[in-house]
């Protein structure tokens, strides 16, 4: 069906995009080697997983047609994984939120041998 093409392609792409091999090979093509090794290219395309879970749920079973019955039982495949965003989501939002109110200050970074970068850090406020 046009669901399960469009899933399959958007998903084709976002594979693409997150492999290695394909931009090496690209880099012959100049313009197109370019446009894979950007991170917003990258970004973008694996936006588009977000109208694959759309297109997801959107697929039933056709009522009336033999041998399928006419309950949608989608949510069952996009519930945990949707759980587990979420929670994902979440830990980010506490962890941005505890992270403002320790403010910290970087007092001095030196270079150190190894492309290793010292940071030496306090917290704001104190001298």
């Amino acid at each position: 069906t046009i669901t399960g093409f469009l899933m399959l392609g958007i998903m084709a792409i976002a594979y693409l995009f997150a492999l290695e091999w394909p931009k090496r090979w690209l880099l012959r093509v100049p313009k197109l080697g370019a446009l894979l090794h950007d991170f917003n290219a990258f970004w973008y395309t694996h936006q588009l997983l977000w109208i694959s879970w759309v297109v997801l749920l959107m697929i039933h079973p056709y009522p009336g047609v033999p041998g399928q019955t006419s309950t949608n039982r989608t949510w069952m495949f996009v519930a945990i994984p949707l759980a587990l965003y979420l929670a994902e989501r979440g830990w980010r939002l506490f962890m941005r939120t505890l992270a403002r109110r320790s403010h910290m200050e970087v007092v001095a970074a030196v270079p150190m041998p190894g492309d290793v970068v010292q940071l030496v850090l306090r917290p704001r406020g104190r001298r």
